[in-house]
C-alpha cells in the first residue's frame, strides 16, 4: 500500500506584505518635499528636472521679481531693508535654509548682489527655486 500524499495548496501570506507596503507608501509620502513657489507674486521661474528634497525647519524666503522688487517671505520689502536684515538679523547660528526665488528677466547683478551677502555671511544652505519641467 502507498503512503497517500495529501495535495495541500501552499499560499503566501500577502496581508502582512500589504501592511508593509503601505506603511513604506506613507513614509515616502511624508519624506518627500513637494517645492513649488510659495510665493504670492507671478514669478516666471527658471525650469529644471532636479527634485529638492530635504526639511522645511528654519527657512527665510527672499524673491526677486523682473522690476527689481524684493519680497521677504513674501512680503514686500525696500532693498535696503533686506540687506539691512540678512546682514544684522539672519542668524547664521540657527543655521537658515535661505529659498531664492527670481524672475527668469530679472538682472542678474540683483541676484549678484544677495549672494554675495550670503558669502560674506557664510550662509551656504541656499536653494534657488525652479518650476518642473
Amino acid at each position: 500500500m502507498r503512503g497517500r500524499r495529501k495535495n495541500k495548496k501552499k499560499q503566501i501570506e500577502i496581508s502582512s506584505l500589504i501592511d508593509i507596503l503601505f506603511i513604506l507608501l506613507i513614509f515616502l509620502m511624508l519624506s518627500v518635499r513637494f517645492t513649488e513657489s510659495r510665493t504670492l507674486q507671478d514669478f516666471n521661474l527658471p525650469k529644471s528636472d532636479a527634485n529638492l528634497v530635504g526639511d522645511s525647519t528654519n527657512e527665510v524666503s527672499i524673491s526677486i521679481s523682473k522690476e527689481s522688487s524684493y519680497f521677504l517671505n513674501g512680503s514686500p520689502i525696500q532693498k535696503s531693508n533686506l540687506i539691512r536684515f540678512i546682514k544684522t538679523e539672519l542668524d547664521v547660528a540657527k543655521n537658515p535654509t535661505i529659498i531664492l526665488e527670481m524672475d527668469v528677466d530679472s538682472k542678474f547683478g540683483d541676484f549678484y548682489e544677495i549672494t554675495e551677502i550670503f558669502k560674506t555671511k557664510s550662509i551656504s544652505k541656499i536653494q534657488i527655486s525652479t518650476l518642473k519641467k
